[in-house]
């Protein structure tokens, strides 16, 4: 039987509330029984004297109360100790139970954090071999190739091969020849152009990291295809450099020429007198009449006329660029002695070296074409080397967004 915690009225050990008074009998079984197990107890305390008394329940009929059994029952010991053991079952199993859960949220936890671990190692890893990659790609682009390109335009302060226009190198490259026109072929064959073998071969030795073997092969492609054009330019240039050497040579007796006045020992003045004189007829009777020295506009006009005029066709202007580089040049006559003509010409002319000019636009259109194919290819071989850099870069560029979880 169990004993309503409220009104003391014996319920059956079945029974889930009191029939007496409704209090709910959930629980009171289990500690009913631990009181059966351990034997009889103390008495409940009486009820205090001002506490009013507990209605009676109504008489029990034949048989004890309606659904309960007989009040007079005694409990047997035995089904007690087996609801107590029953009880406790349950309670280890739910206690197994909660271990099992608190142990697999341990075991998630500990896998996210050797995730984060292992991903954290991971993305310090490839950060480490790209920037080591990337910084050795730089030594290298800046180093040997920036040097190759400072190389062949004779620019050692000029970083060339970082220029976003290929006017700056081609330029450059024609340029030098201008002023190094018997020296510049051997010059890129020896000096400059080996540079290129090495970066390649340094190329290939640098450990690139996963997804950047595509850029750097590309790169390589492009530095032998500047190596083949160079090759191919210098060979252009060597069979001209004899012409170049001598319009270089008028340059610099032009230059004597118009110093003749400040310095009587100009050593190249005498020369280009005679070589004017060849260029131009009747130069010394023109500059006889000049009103107003210095005054070159006699070789001006006959050098438009002969070359410059863009309505002249380009063979006239081409037989008279010849005529100035070989038939004139060799006129030069170095050791002639001073006379009366040489006299005239820098009294009447020297000081006024606008002639420079015309002689180098005339230069300029007779070589029209010449080594054209090859520097252009050389502008679209820097273009393609300049793409292959971009590429690299890029590379770079992804990383560092998949490394920032973008």
């Amino acid at each position: 039987m169990i004993n309503c915690p409220k009104c003391q009225v014996p319920n059956p050990d079945s029974a889930t509330a009191c029939a007496a008074c409704g209090t709910t009998l959930v629980g009171q079984q289990f500690a009913q029984a631990l009181d059966q197990a351990m034997g009889p107890g103390a008495p409940p305390p009486p009820p205090a004297a001002s506490a009013p008394p507990a209605p009676l329940p109504p008489p029990p009929t034949e048989g004890g109360f309606p659904g309960l059994g007989d009040p007079m029952a005694v409990a047997d010991p035995v089904a007690a100790q087996a609801e107590i053991n029953r009880f406790m079952a349950e309670q280890r199993a739910k206690k197994r139970t909660k271990s099992i859960i608190y142990l697999l949220i341990l075991g998630a936890i500990a896998g996210v954090i050797a995730f984060f671990v292992i991903s954290g190692a991971q993305k310090k890893a490839r950060t480490e071999a790209v920037v080591q990659f990337y910084q050795s790609f730089n030594k290298l682009d800046d180093d040997s190739v920036g040097t190759f390109f400072k190389c062949v335009v004779r620019a050692q302060h000029m970083d060339i091969h970082k220029a976003s226009d290929t006017l700056v190198l081609t330029d450059g490259l024609e340029k030098a020849f201008a002023n190094y026109p018997k020296g510049q072929p051997d010059w890129l064959r020896t000096k400059c152009i080996p540079m290129l073998g090495g970066a390649i071969e340094d190329l290939g030795k640098l450990k690139a990291p996963s997804g950047f073997g595509e850029a750097i092969e590309g790169m390589k492609s492009a530095l032998k295809e500047v190596q083949t054009v160079f090759e191919r330019y210098a060979a252009t240039i060597d069979r001209r450099k004899n012409e170049a050497a001598d319009e270089q040579e008028v340059r610099a007796m032009n230059a004597d020429f118009h110093n003749a006045v400040e310095n009587k020992d100009s050593p190249k003045a005498l020369p280009y007198t005679n070589f004017l004189i060849c260029a131009v007829p009747d130069l010394v009777k023109s500059a006889k009449g000049l009103a107003k020295p210095p005054d070159i506009q006699p070789v001006l006009d006959h050098i438009f006329k002969s070359c410059v005029d863009p309505k002249l066709d380009q063979k006239s202007a081409v037989s008279f660029a010849d005529k100035l580089r070989k038939e004139c040049f060799a006129q030069r006559n170095d050791n002639q002695k001073k006379g009366p003509e040489y006299n005239v010409l820098v009294n009447k002319m020297a000081g006024d070296a606008r002639d420079l000019d015309a002689l180098n636009d005339c230069f300029r259109r007779s070589n029209r074409g010449f080594a054209r194919e090859e520097i252009e290819a050389v502008a679209k071989v820097f273009i393609k080397y300049n793409d292959a850099r971009g590429k690299v870069r890029a590379e770079v560029g992804k990383v560092k967004e998949e490394l920032a979880g973008k």
